[in-house]
C-alpha cells in the first residue's frame, strides 16, 4: 500500500496553487502526483491512499480518473482530513485504513530509491518505521535528521547555515503501530 500526503497548502509556490493543490499541478501537462503513482507502480504497487485536506475534492476527482490514466488496474482511495491536521494528524485520522505495512510518500517529492530495499530494510528489523534520507551540501531550508549508525536520533532541528546535512528524502516504510503512537 501506498500512502500519499497530499495535504499541504503549497503556500510558497504562490497563485500556482491557488486554485490546484501542489501535487495536482502538471509536469509537461500531466499532474505531479500521476508522475509519482506512476513510479510507485513499477514496485508492483497497486493500492493507494491519498491522505487530502486543501481542495480535497480534486483529489477525489482524480482519484477516479488515474487508473485510466497509469494504464493499469489500481486501486485509489481518498481519506480527507476535518482540517489541516500535519502527517501525523492525516495518518492518526486514515488510521483504520493502512495496511500493517505501508509505504508513505510526501505528495510533492521524487525521490529515487528502492522501495524494495525500503521494504526489506523494514522486514528484518523490529523497527516501527524506515526513512529513505537525502544528504544535501546546505540543509539550511530543510529540517535536518540527525542519526548515529543507522539510527535517527533527532528528527527535524533547524540547520545551521550552511550546515551539510540528511533530510527526510519524502520515502519512507511504517508499520501500523506506528500511528498508534501519535497522539
Amino acid at each position: 500500500q501506498a500512502v500519499i500526503l497530499c495535504g499541504g497548502l503549497g503556500t510558497r509556490l504562490g497563485g500556482l496553487t491557488r486554485d490546484t493543490p501542489k501535487p495536482l499541478l502538471p509536469v509537461d501537462g500531466t499532474p505531479f502526483l500521476q508522475i509519482l503513482m506512476q513510479e510507485i507502480t513499477r514496485y508492483g504497487i497497486d493500492r493507494f491512499l491519498l491522505l487530502a485536506a486543501y481542495k480535497a475534492e480534486q483529489f477525489q476527482d482524480f482519484a477516479g480518473q488515474v487508473a485510466q490514466a497509469l494504464g493499469r488496474s489500481v486501486t485509489v482511495e481518498v481519506s480527507i482530513e476535518p482540517d489541516q491536521a500535519g502527517t501525523g494528524g492525516a495518518l492518526f485520522h486514515a488510521r483504520e485504513r493502512l495496511d500493517d505495512a505501508f509505504y508513505l510518500f510526501n505528495g510533492d517529492t521524487l525521490l529515487a530509491v528502492s522501495l524494495d530495499a525500503l521494504a526489506r530494510k523494514l522486514a528484518g528489523s523490529r523497527d516501527i518505521g524506515c526513512l529513505a534520507l537525502r544528504h544535501v551540501p546546505d540543509a539550511s531550508r530543510y529540517g535536518v535528521v540527525d542519526i548515529e549508525a543507522d539510527r535517527i536520533v533527532r528528527f527535524g532541528r533547524a540547520a545551521l547555515p550552511g550546515e551539510a546535512a540528511w533530510i527526510n528524502g519524502g520515502v519512507a516504510g511504517f508499520r501500523r503501530s506506528f500511528v498508534g503512537r501519535l497522539h
